[in-house]
Parts: structure tokens; C-alpha cells; sequence
């Protein structure tokens, strides 16, 4: 029988091997959830080292920290171009949109989505992650901010206006993730803009 040959490990630029193991960490988060994928999988997925992993990543909790912190990161990128397209007087119209957008990030990227969303204990919270939610929520007070100081909006703090569409967009995506909102593919962004108008149209200044 001839040699056996070893399998060959894959070489990496540092930032790149950091970025595919947050990839197959993704991967394996989908099919078995984030609970029981282990960074020793998503090791081998990219084929390297257990120990070339944990020189990027302590534990999986720092994986999991990695994944939210970048998924918050592309939410915010995709909310500002959303908003690029509606004029800034229509912040009423620019918010129904940055609510539809973080829905269709959320279904679209589910498994990013419930690790961006999971329980985090304070002395595990890291200022990377904290800066990217602010980043991304940031947004959606910004055009409140502006729609209220422009009179489109009425009087109230702009954290509250934000607050009412986030709980919005947050608990539609996740009752359909869910399925306890069943709602057929070609439907789901035109019912949620039913059911958010009337909580537009009431921020709305008189």
C-alpha cells in the first residue's frame, strides 16, 4: 500500500483566516445552532489548526461576540444606503423603510440575526459590539432626530420614535422566524407596511 499522505492544512493572511472562521462559525450555527457548533468545527471547516484558531478567538463566546459586532455592523451599512434613497423631508417615509430593511436583513440572515439577538451577560459585553449596535440603531434616531426638529415629526424625544419602530420591526421578524406570524414569501414586506403604517402615521406631526 502506498504512503498515506496527510492532509494538507490551508495557509491564511491573519485577517482572513479571523473572517473565515466567523463564516463557518455562520455555517454551522445555521444547521445546529449556536449552542452546539464548537470553534474546533469551525477549525476544521476551514481547514486549520484548532490552535491557529484560538489565536484569534479565546473561546466561542468571542466568536459569537465577532459575528453580532459584524452582522450590526452590514444592518448599518444597508440602513444608510435604505435612507439615501427617500428625500430627508419625508423622515416618516425614510423610517417605514429602515424598519422594512431590518426586516428583510433579519429574514435574510437568520442566523446572524439570533446571535446578534441572544442574551448577553454584562461582564462579557464587549465596546466593539455596543459600538456597532449604537452604529446601527444610531441610524433610525438620526432620521427621527431630524424629521422631529424639521416638524414632520411630533414633539417627543427622538429615542422614543426610534424605540416604537424597533420594537416593531423586531417583533415582526422574530414572530415569523418564529412562525407564529405565518405569512406567505411574496407577502411579507407588503404586511408588515400594513401593519406599521398606523404607527407611522401616528409620529406624524398634527
Amino acid at each position: 500500500m502506498g504512503a498515506v499522505r496527510a492532509k494538507k492544512r490551508r495557509s491564511y493572511h491573519h485577517g482572513d483566516l479571523r473572517r473565515a472562521l466567523v463564516d463557518a462559525s455562520i455555517t454551522l450555527i445555521a444547521d445546529k445552532g449556536a449552542d452546539a457548533f464548537t470553534l474546533r468545527e469551525a477549525a476544521r471547516k476551514v481547514g486549520v489548526s484548532h490552535a491557529a484558531a484560538y489565536r484569534h478567538f479565546a473561546d466561542k463566546s468571542e466568536v459569537l461576540e465577532a459575528i453580532a459586532t459584524q452582522g450590526y455592523r452590514e444592518l448599518a451599512g444597508r440602513l444608510r444606503e435604505t435612507i439615501e434613497r427617500v428625500p430627508r423631508a419625508q423622515a416618516d417615509q425614510r423610517m417605514l423603510k429602515i424598519a422594512v430593511a431590518y426586516v428583510l436583513f433579519c429574514l435574510e440572515q437568520e442566523p446572524r440575526f439570533r446571535v446578534m439577538t441572544r442574551p448577553r451577560h454584562e461582564e462579557r459585553r464587549s465596546p466593539e459590539l455596543d459600538s456597532a449596535v449604537d452604529e446601527a440603531f444610531g441610524v433610525l434616531v438620526g432620521v427621527a432626530k431630524e424629521g422631529v426638529e424639521a416638524g414632520v415629526l411630533r414633539k417627543a424625544p427622538p429615542v422614543d420614535h426610534a424605540v416604537r419602530v424597533y420594537i416593531a420591526a423586531y417583533g415582526y421578524a422574530s414572530l415569523v422566524l418564529l412562525g407564529r406570524v405565518r405569512v406567505l414569501p411574496e407577502r411579507l414586506e407588503s404586511y408588515f407596511v400594513t401593519l406599521l403604517s398606523p404607527l407611522i402615521a401616528s409620529l406624524r406631526a398634527e
